[in-house]
């Protein structure tokens, strides 16, 4: 297991368990209903900014929060009548068969079972709170029947307990280090040059899965720094690559049918993380080497297997590592958290049309009504699409890399591509691998 501070991890644990998943059942009394859980694990509880970061990211203000602003609005688990679709605003009724499940005995009987997988945690891993978090994180939902659709908000049901919790564990580890959390979207490719180039239907499965596996190791930095429910996209539980660095690093995970099977390209391409702002551009150099390296292994794995002539082989060599540099493209965009006047003039760089105004006008309405201060969650959309946008704008540049070749070849000889080589009349254009450019001027 790598090399951690214990005291994030812990205080990620304080954050993932500051609420008890049943809170939908007690909401009055539901913070005092968490200091059991922690009590076992040796952590004092504490409300934190995360908890307020993550609630604001949730849902939306609500008036009379603050004391002596008017009646705060209190509605019980049974005044629950659906659960909206926060897209479609569909109405699902989930609520009367978790109601009849759980009963006063039921909730008791799975407090119990969850206090005693907590016990039995402390017991296995002592303060390795690393190690703690990953499989209370992993194993949570095989607890609670119907986690999913636990509310973490009894009066804007649309978002389950579980999600709350996940992102609140996610903004403690960027909280943690006194730093303000920042979207981080990674895309690598490509990805229509696989299907344009691909044969046969094998073809097609191993580009995708070499993709995906790509990706996890991508996705195995963040899980590691911060861990894996930082990863916003794509759900990292029930991945079997996540399943497997678990169990490569000491986890006691059993095998379950609702892990994906191994063979399937269960992850895309891109995915969307939170980290601290300050540290993501070393994790995304982090992340670079780590697709590279596996990248390199992968590579010359394939070219020992070949099986030739020695000396044919070693001509071949150098001209499979000029092409090994060419795969695969990688790109990257982050965006701080900001909210209000900050998020307003980054916006107006990016948009000419945006409604950004409109939305601030609207939702200081609430705030003269005594809602909570606005946070930078309150805007998460706003930080979204320009996590997006920017990606988007990075990817619709031209990379050029080098590839200079000797051979009377009418291009490379794996994919037949790299056909343009361009000089100038003293120098060689030099392109380390990677760079990306707008437009090449040759004279």
């Amino acid at each position: 297991m790598a090399e951690n501070n214990q005291n994030m991890w812990k205080n990620k644990i304080k954050a993932f368990l500051h609420d008890p998943v049943l809170k939908c059942f007690d909401i009055i009394n539901h913070e005092s209903k968490a200091l059991p859980f922690l009590k076992i694990l040796d952590i004092n509880y504490n409300k934190s900014e995360s908890d307020n970061l993550s609630s604001s990211m949730d849902r939306f203000p609500l008036p009379f929060e603050l004391k002596n602003k008017g009646p705060r609005i209190i509605i019980d688990s049974e005044q629950l009548q659906y659960f909206q679709h926060p897209l479609s605003g569909n109405s699902l009724d989930v609520f009367s068969p978790i109601k009849e499940y759980y009963s006063e005995d039921v909730i008791k009987r799975t407090n119990e079972k969850f206090r005693k997988f907590l016990s039995d945690l402390k017991e296995k891993y002592k303060d390795d709170y690393q190690k703690i978090f990953y499989e209370l994180w992993w194993k949570i939902p095989s607890f609670y029947k119907y986690i999913d659709f636990l509310p973490a908000d009894t009066r804007v049901p649309y978002h389950s307990i579980l999600d709350h919790l996940d992102m609140t564990s996610a903004i403690e580890s960027c909280l943690y280090s006194q730093n303000k959390p920042c979207f981080l979207q990674v895309a690598i490719g490509p990805i229509q040059k696989f299907i344009a180039t691909s044969k046969k239907t094998v073809d097609l499965w191993m580009g995708s899965y070499l993709l995906s596996y790509l990706s996890f190791q991508a996705i195995k930095v963040i899980g590691k720094k911060y861990g894996y429910d930082n990863v916003v996209f794509p759900n990292m539980r029930n991945q079997y690559f996540t399943f497997d660095e678990l169990k490569k690093n000491g986890l006691d995970l059993p095998d379950s049918s609702n892990i994906l099977p191994k063979d399937i390209a269960s992850l895309p391409n891109r995915f969307l993380a939170i980290v601290p702002f300050s540290e993501a551009e070393n994790t995304v150099m982090e992340i670079k080497e780590g697709i590279i390296e596996e990248w390199n292994k992968i590579s010359e794995y394939t070219f020992d297997s070949i099986n030739m002539d020695k000396t044919e082989k070693e001509e071949l060599k150098k001209y499979w590592e000029m092409q090994k540099t060419t795969f695969p493209e990688f790109y990257w965009s982050c965006q701080e958290w900001f909210k209000e006047n900050e998020l307003k003039n980054e916006m107006d760089n990016f948009f000419k049309d945006s409604d950004i105004e409109r939305y601030n006008e609207e939702i200081k309405k609430f705030v003269a009504l005594g809602s909570y201060d606005l946070k930078e969650g309150t805007y998460y959309g706003y930080n979204f699409e320009l996590v997006r946008r920017k990606l988007d704008a990075v990817k619709s540049t031209t990379i050029v890399r080098e590839y200079l070749d000797a051979r009377p070849v009418d291009g490379d000889s794996l994919s037949g591509e790299f056909k343009m080589l361009f000089e100038d009349s003293e120098n060689r254009i030099k392109l380390n691998t990677f760079t990306t450019i707008k437009i090449l001027l040759v004279d």
